[in-house]
């Protein structure tokens, strides 16, 4: 899977070797038209402008693909009390990769509705982040994690 990095601020770890590393446990025919994961800053624009992710369904000779917006998950402005937590920046970008191939895997079996993509989409992440780590599922699984991620889903 290519991942491109266009993220322009500094991490303290490794963001495309948090994502790669992520992207392993996710069954190859999973990544079917997918093209590229690319790392970004934020979205400009209005109709993504909080949004942590976007995921672009293949249309026509247009490949799918997925934008991740590192600058929005980390949102080191008003998380700055979890900043220094490396293992809670590293869990919000490979819960919001997951959750983004949750919309990919739900045009895959040919969902239509919105709801239900959403719905599957977070399933889809609880059941990537149960085995790319079992600690950090139970991490996710936590109160905690799950209101922040509910309240900052896009």
């Amino acid at each position: 899977m290519k991942i491109i990095n266009n993220f322009p601020a500094f991490t303290k770890f490794n963001i495309e070797e948090v994502i790669s590393r992520s992207l392993k446990v996710i069954p190859d025919e999973h990544f079917k038209d997918i093209e590229s994961i690319t790392l970004i800053n934020r979205f400009s624009g209005e109709l993504h402008k909080n949004s942590n992710g976007r995921y672009s369904k293949k249309k026509k000779l247009n490949p799918a693909k997925i934008e991740i917006a590192v600058g929005e998950v980390l949102n080191y402005e008003d998380n700055w009390l979890f900043e220094f937590i490396f293992s809670w920046n590293k869990l919000l970008l490979s819960q919001e990769l997951f959750f983004q191939l949750g919309h990919h895997y739900a045009y895959l079996i040919n969902v239509s509705s919105k709801k239900e993509t959403k719905e599957i989409a977070s399933q889809y992440r609880g059941a990537m982040s149960g085995k790319a780590s079992p600690f950090i599922a139970k991490i996710a699984r936590s109160p905690l994690t799950r209101w922040y991620l509910k309240a900052t889903e896009g």
